[in-house]
């Protein structure tokens, strides 16, 4: 019996370390019932976004000047009649999201500097906003950098 806990809890401890770097990732769905995925810090989370990528309307990378995305990015997005379609705090440099057709506002925020740009989201489209603030810190997933989405 003891031996088939310990063999369990062996499978249990090696399927955690497979997937765990899947698990670094955050998902959701936007008021729109559309789903999203924020990520790319470590090297197996942009392989397995670049994979996933073209299932996203939009694509939102943030960076640093010195080639990092900061930390605390905080992303609101809005329609055209400023209704929020997503609001939420990114874990890492990519945010990837399905949007309704329509125009959009994306709003991103960094050490208390806004940006914001608009889109119009097609059907078909796969469209990539970068937005960069100025950061201290070094990151090889920084937009343009060796771990930019291709």
């Amino acid at each position: 019996m003891l031996g088939r806990i310990c063999n369990a809890g062996i499978l249990v401890g090696t399927c955690l370390l497979l997937f765990a770097p899947a698990w670094a990732t955050s998902r959701g769905t936007t008021s729109q019932g559309e789903s999203f995925v924020i990520g790319g810090t470590a090297d197996d989370e942009r392989s397995a976004m670049r994979q996933d990528r073209k299932k996203f309307n939009l694509w939102v990378q943030t960076g640093a000047s010195a080639g990092s995305a900061p930390p605390d990015i905080d992303v609101r997005i809005s329609t055209r009649t400023g209704q929020t379609v997503l609001e939420t705090r990114m874990n890492g440099p990519w945010l990837f999201v399905n949007l309704g057709l329509g125009e959009y506002f994306v709003a991103v925020s960094a050490a208390g500097i806004t940006q914001q740009r608009g889109t119009i989201i097609h059907r078909g489209d796969h469209t990539e906003m970068v937005f960069f603030f100025d950061s201290p810190q070094a990151s090889p997933g920084a937009p343009g950098g060796a771990g930019a989405p291709r």
